[in-house]
């Protein structure tokens, strides 16, 4: 909570003191010309390119009252959004109607800051904000915005979207046309992103393999398993399976995107108990899993922390020094205090036995299982900053 504290705080005086713009900024209002010439630096495009985009609907103005001035911020953000739609194979006609919906949408949101900075000084007894309290709610206002048209985005790809019914009735149509294109876009598109990473780490002669069954990779009879655990065995598979040069398993990565846990209450149920009981065959073959969240697939911090983790892997983890993770692991545990539900409502249900884990793994000085363990740990916390930390600790 302290570091959260710590960014919104600077966020806010950097707001307050002009060095960092809003959404909600009237200066991300440009004329056409400045705004060819902003995206042609900022994207590395061609002046050619980017009026293309013009020409193509693609980038149009927020406001329908002023078709001369262009917003710079929402035109950046639906260009990488576009990218993800071009990819997923949506034809231009319907990039061109979510276009329609999301720049003044994204404008209205932003720009209704008034309104926000109204309730605030309502709340404050009708005292007049202070420039940093102003500052305060446009930053809040700004997070807000953020998530919507980030949840928004997110149920486009899935085929679900919240806008017009023409637009609606655009996408119904392209699913019905594509039956397999709603199941690339909520994983094909993500996984293809994620093995890029893999790839551009993960290099011969090591190899790696994506979507192989898990009966492939460990030796069945060694170990005595449930009967969910012996099912999935046979009939399950890793997302990907990161090999060494002599073709032995060193870590599984699984990747749980949007629609991991499907649509209904049953089907998060069977999603849930799928993890675990990969989990705990990983467990027992004394193989290191590293689950990802959707945000490995789209944001570059998190692609980062992947990046770090495989070379890691890649030179040597059995060096690391077990007693380094085993510190790192309990200054984590001791960070739950006595709140230790906060453990067992994770997705991560076997979390609880943290404690027994730590110490095993520590005796047995297995170094890599304490790397996936922390990882684990610091996910089911929500506390990315520590493990970034860990993971640079680890390479340092």
């Amino acid at each position: 909570m302290s570091e959260q504290k710590d960014v919104l705080s600077s966020l806010v005086k950097a707001v307050a003191s002009g060095e960092m713009l809003l959404h909600d900024d009237r200066q991300n209002l440009m004329r056409k010309e400045d705004l060819v010439k902003a995206i042609s630096v900022n994207r590395l495009l061609t002046e050619v390119e980017v009026r293309e985009l013009f020409r193509d609907k693609l980038i149009i103005p927020v406001d329908e009252d002023n078709k001369d001035e262009f917003h710079a911020a929402i035109t950046l953000d639906f260009l990488n959004f576009n990218h993800k739609l071009k990819i997923l194979g949506y034809p231009l006609h319907v990039r061109q109607k979510i276009a329609e919906m999301y720049y003044p949408l994204f404008w209205a949101l932003s720009s209704d800051v008034d309104s926000e900075v109204a309730r605030y000084q309502e709340e404050q007894g009708g005292r007049t904000p202070s420039h940093l309290e102003r500052a305060y709610v446009r930053v809040i206002s700004e997070w807000a915005v953020a998530n919507t048209i980030g949840r928004i985005e997110e149920r486009i790809l899935r085929l679900e979207p919240e806008g017009g019914l023409e637009l609606e009735r655009l996408l119904a149509e392209l699913a019905k046309r594509k039956g397999r294109l709603k199941k690339y876009a909520d994983f094909g598109f993500q996984e293809t992103e994620i093995e890029k990473v893999i790839k551009e780490i993960w290099l011969p002669p090591f190899r790696y393999f994506h979507g192989r069954e898990i009966k492939a990779f460990l030796d069945i009879k060694g170990w005595e398993w449930t009967r969910e655990e012996g099912r999935l065995l046979w009939a399950g598979h890793f997302d990907f399976a990161l090999c060494d040069n002599g073709a032995l398993l060193r870590l599984v990565v699984e990747y749980n995107g949007t629609g991991h846990y499907g649509r209904t209450s049953q089907e998060t149920q069977d999603a849930r108990a799928r993890d675990e009981t990969k989990r705990r065959i990983c467990d027992k073959a004394g193989i290191p899993m590293f689950s990802l969240t959707p945000e490995f697939a789209f944001v570059d911090e998190y692609r980062e922390m992947l990046k770090t983790l495989l070379l890691v892997f890649r030179t040597s983890p059995c060096k690391i020094d077990p007693q380094f993770l085993h510190d790192r692991i309990t200054e984590l545990l001791n960070t739950v205090g006595q709140d230790r539900n906060k453990l067992s409502i994770s997705n991560i249900r076997h979390i609880s036995d943290v404690a027994s884990k730590l110490d095993a793994f520590t005796v047995q000085k297995r170094p890599d299982m304490l790397i996936a363990l922390s990882w684990e740990l610091c996910v089911a916390l929500d506390k990315r900053i520590e493990l970034a930390n860990i993971l640079n600790g680890l390479r340092g």
